[in-house]
């Protein structure tokens, strides 16, 4: 959020448009900057996650040793790192992207919490059967990869599904820069911000805020109302799995339209 909306917030932005590399390089180098921290990140988890499994299989009784499931290959495990090295790539890219737009900072975090309920939804129909080729979950962003890290660690067969994964993350990200190039070559949205853009980008009018019940009642509703719906759901776990997910947030949204 900080590489993008922090650039416009500090009112900065001016210089950068204005520098030798242009608008496309510009936005390569906050995409490679946003990307190493991203990579710096995901090294540090895996290092943390190595460390705390190999802490906890010593932990397990002898006796117990063989309920254990077998320890992936070298290659499998090659294998998924590459395909989160990609997905950071994807991630870097639609955070530049999303960001473009906005004005400050605020806006920027606001916006890249929803994103990141997206991001889980993508992330769950890689690791869910779902009703679609493998191979057309294989180009989506996020599902792709997160499909094929799931059937190398199992030992299931991928084939060309890495490849295809790995050029599609390649297509996502140039079309997110260049997303990002072109909202940065719009002076409305620059300049005077999403309040001058049109179309998509256009804000809303003002609402009115929401009173306390709308507020309250449908958060404490909306988690309690989960278990029953996952009760009423068939065993399919990919028609399963969203219903759950969205209740506690639609009741929230519905109760706030009347406050608009």
């Amino acid at each position: 959020s900080e590489a993008l909306a922090g650039w416009k917030g500090r009112g900065t932005i001016e210089t950068g448009l204005v520098a030798p590399g242009g608008i496309g390089g510009g936005v390569r180098g906050k995409f490679l900057a946003v990307y190493a921290v991203t990579l710096a990140t995901l090294v540090a988890n895996l290092v943390a996650i190595s460390g705390t499994a190999a802490v906890g299989i010593r932990a397990v009784p002898e006796n117990l040793q063989g309920l254990l499931t077998a320890v992936p290959s070298p290659a499998a495990v090659f294998t998924a790192v590459a395909t989160q090295v990609v997905l950071a790539a994807v991630a870097a890219a639609a955070c530049l992207a999303i960001t473009s737009s906005l004005r400050s900072l605020k806006e920027a975090h606001h916006a890249l919490t929803t994103v990141m309920l997206a991001v889980s939804v993508l992330a769950a129909a890689g690791l869910v059967p779902m009703p679609l080729p493998r191979e057309a979950i294989a180009a989506m962003p996020v599902a792709g990869q997160v499909l094929v890290a799931r059937l190398a660690l199992t030992g299931e067969p991928i084939g060309l599904l890495l490849p295809l994964t790995m050029l599609a993350a390649v297509g996502w990200c140039w079309l997110l820069l260049k997303a990002t190039a072109a909202a940065l070559a719009d002076e409305d949205i620059i300049f005077r911000g999403p309040d001058a853009a049109g179309g998509l980008l256009q804000r809303p009018p003002e609402r009115r805020l929401p009173s306390p019940l709308q507020g309250v009642l449908p958060a404490i509703v909306g988690p309690a109302g989960g278990g029953p719906v996952r009760r009423l759901l068939p065993g399919n776990r990919a028609i399963a799995l969203p219903p759950p997910q969205l209740f506690p947030v639609l009741p929230p949204a519905a109760a706030w339209l009347p406050g608009r």
